[in-house]
Parts: C-alpha cells; structure tokens; sequence
C-alpha cells in the first residue's frame, strides 16, 4: 500500500486536504467542507477529515492507480492457501498479468481489490515465484508485482487401504440378474480413486468417498463378477481392493423341491420380468397408458419407485391373458419394526381394458410359491389367501408380532422375501399344479389392479 503524507490548505477561497505519494505518484487534492475540523484519534492514530464530494475526490482528482501487492504468508509451502491484497483507484478492470511465473495464477479472475484467497499447486518446486496484476481504465494499464518464496511441502505417504463394500459385505454376494448392488467406499489422504472390474457399470474416476447404485442388467450372464477400487495422490496409489458378486437365477436352497409355478413340472405359468414382459402398466392418466417396458418385475425396488415397503407409493400391476401368467417380486424386510403394520390396498384397474379378477397372494421366501401348508409352516398363516368375495380386498402385513395372528402375513427383520401374486378363482390349499389363471384374463385380455402400499417404516 502506498505511502503518503498529508498537508492541509486553507485559503480565502477554498479549504483542500492534498495527498503526497512519497512513491512518486500524482498528489491527489480533495476539497474539504467549510467547517472541517482535523481529529486524530488518540488510540488508533486514525485521522478523521470531512471531505466536499468523497468520490469526486477519487475519481476526478486521481490517475489511474494500483496499490502494490500484499502477500501473506510469504514464504509459503506448496499446496498451502495465500491471501492476495490490493486495491485500486480509476480502473475499470483487473487481471492477472501473464509475465507471472506463479504456476494456476494468470488462470485467476480478479475483482478491482483483495482480498484472494489463492491455493499454491502442491505439485509447485521450491523457489521464488512472481505474481502480477494489471489494470485498466480503458485508456491505460497499470501493473504491480511481487515475488513470493514458496517452500517444498512435506512428503505425503500414498493412500493407504480404502474401505470397500458391496450390499454391506467385503465378501462375495449373490444376486439375481437385475438386482441393484450399493457400493460404498472411503479413502484418507487420497485426491481421486478408479474403479475397474468386469461388473457391467462399474468403472471410472470416483471420489475419495461415496456411495453409488449400480443396476445390473436382467440379462446379465450368470456367473462370477469383480469390482475393483484403487484409491491415489500426488505421492502413489493405495493398494487394489476387490470384491466378489456372483450373478444366479438360481433359487435359494431352501425351496429345493418345493412345487413352484414357472419351474419343473409348472413350467407352463411364465414369471413376469421386464421389456415385453414386464408387469407394470403407466397411469391411465399418462399418455400413451402402455406397459412400462423398463420395470423388472423379478424385484420390487425395480417395479416399484423405491424399495419395500415403498410406504405412500403406488403402481398398476397386470398379466396377460395369453397364458398362465405369475409375478414374484424379491424383497428384503430391513429393519421392520416388530409391531409395525401396513397393507397393500387394491383399487379396480383403470388402463388397458383390464379385468379385476379374484387372485391369490402370498409372502414366501421362495418365488412363486402358493404351497400353503409350507409356507404357513414357515411364515405363519397370514401369508397366503385368496381374494374371499371381492377383488378390492387388500393384503395386510406386519412386523414379526404379527406372526401369530391368521389375517396379516408377519416378516422377520433382515430377511429376503418374494411377494408372489396370481390371479385365479381357485382357493388358497389348492396344489400348485392344480391352480389355473383366472378365466376373466383371457376373457378381458389382462387382468390387473391398482395398488397402494400403506404403512411405512425406514429398511
């Protein structure tokens, strides 16, 4: 900042207070009004003059001028934050002056004065740098500059193992073809991490810490798949961490010879999945009302907008009438409260000339399970039923308090479930290969429903 001296003018016909730039610059006179007293003040040392016209004084008095340049600290380490300070008087603009040899500074937009903060690359080698501003009135540049030591910064150690998980595991998981895995991960003292693998989806510059979705496809090849993460910095790279998932369509082991529709000797029902296939239908408030060809129906957080119990949301369910049709949608309980209770309520089908139709439910730890004696052996007897007298009739569910009772289907926290869903006349005891689809979907085309989760509780 310039240095100055003041002198104070009283004439007959005017008063001014003239600046002295001991640097060599132009004086600057500035009028005072006609009772101007000088006061000092005693503790700050801080001189108070009334001025005519502040700005007048500034503007029209004063050339063009640019304070010089206040750097702190100086020295600074590499990858360390300096304070930029000046100031100007007549410009209309500023901006770093390109003979700067400070590494990222002429990339810097300025204002008329400071302060900047301005971070000195961590990559900069010790040694003396200068920084530069210019600016401008428009007719003429003024720049100052300043040199600024900057000291090697410490070494940094490279990142060291990064957390990494998959659904909450470090060891290999099992899903479906479909179903959508959570990877989270977190690294210290790292500034980007990559992702690699031979998980479709998988791959790529990520944060030092996240968390991320990824969607298999439902035609994704059973077999094994890796994600892989590796974290660095300036310094090196952390070492490789990798996971296992293994991709199955295979059932879980304990529906081993259990009669389940779509498989063996009831391979003639058809599992809803997704495309052509899929189970859910647009609101008949959206044009065109069509299938949505991109819910997977093998799993409930992809039909429906969010994952069990979905409290508050609602879909359109349907199959066709073509041939015996059956969904069976995956689902893990979470954290359910053991005295929660909610219902999936039923409204009549308003899109694609659908049928109501009277159907059977069931929640089951197989897919596309209907054995009542099993299920009722496992679950309690609030799992399986059929529609009694109407197709509005809804299926309610609880926490595991409510397994004892005979009209809610009660679920264990933590625990995979399918919620399967057939729409026949036949009562719930019928032997699956016994069951048949309900006539009035071939009659109609479609059979389907509206439905409504009520009851919520955070998985």
């Amino acid at each position: 900042m310039a240095l100055c001296f003041v002198t104070v003018t009283g004439l007959a016909q005017s008063r001014s207070l003239v600046l002295h730039d001991l640097a060599g610059g132009q004086p600057i006179t500035c009028n005072l009004t006609d009772s101007s007293a000088v006061q000092l003040d005693a503790d700050s040392g801080d001189l108070f003059v009334p001025l005519d016209d502040y700005d007048s004084c500034l503007d029209g008095g004063a050339a063009l001028g640019l304070s010089p340049l206040i750097v702190s600290p100086d020295p600074v380490v590499a990858g360390s934050l300096i304070q930029v300070l000046w100031t100007t008087v007549g410009a209309s603009s500023c901006s770093p002056d390109p003979s700067s040899t400070l590494a990222g500074w002429t990339a810097q937009s300025l204002g008329l004065e400071g302060p900047l903060l301005y971070t000195v690359p961590a990559a900069t080698p010790a040694g003396e740098y200068s920084l530069a501003i210019s600016c401008s009135d428009g007719d003429s540049t003024v720049t100052q500059s300043r040199l600024l030591e900057v000291e090697a910064s410490a070494p940094v150690d490279p990142p060291g193992t990064p957390s990494f998980t998959v659904n909450g595991s470090t060891t290999v998981i099992t899903i479906q073809p479909g179903a959508a895995l959570t990877l989270a991960w977190a690294s210290t003292n790292a500034s980007s991490c990559e992702a690699s693998g031979t998980l479709p989806g998988w791959s790529g510059v990520k944060t030092p810490e996240g968390v991320e979705s990824v969607t298999t496809s439902p035609s994704l090849p059973n077999g094994p798949y890796t994600v892989r993460l590796r974290c660095l910095n300036a310094s090196g790279s952390s070492p490789l961490v990798a996971r296992g998932v293994t991709v199955s369509d295979a059932q879980p082991t304990a529906c081993d010879g259990r009669a389940l529709l779509g498989q063996g000797s009831l391979s003639n029902w058809t599992r809803k999945t997704t495309g052509l296939n899929t189970c859910v239908w647009s609101s008949a408030f959206v044009f065109p009302s069509e299938p949505i060809e991109s819910a997977n129906c093998r799993f409930f957080d992809t039909a429906w907008p969010q994952p069990w119990p979905a409290g508050g949301s609602a879909i359109n369910l349907f199959v066709d009438g073509s041939g015996p049709q059956f969904i069976a949608m995956a689902f893990n309980s979470g954290n359910v409260p053991a005295n929660v209770l909610g219902q999936l309520l039923v409204e009549p089908p308003s899109f694609g000339g659908a049928s109501a139709g009277l159907k059977m439910w069931s929640i089951s730890r197989c897919p596309g399970d209907f054995n009542q004696a099993e299920i009722e052996a496992e679950m309690g007897v609030g799992c399986i039923r059929r529609d009694s007298f109407s197709s509005a009739e809804p299926f309610q569910w609880g926490g595991a308090a409510s397994i004892p009772t005979s009209d809610r289907c009660g679920l264990e926290p933590f625990t995979d479930y399918y919620l399967n869903i057939i729409w026949t006349t036949d009562p719930a005891g019928t032997p699956p290969a016994d069951l048949t689809q309900n006539p009035a979907c071939a009659q109609f085309g479609r059979c389907g429903m509206g439905l409504l989760q009520s009851g919520n509780y955070s998985p």
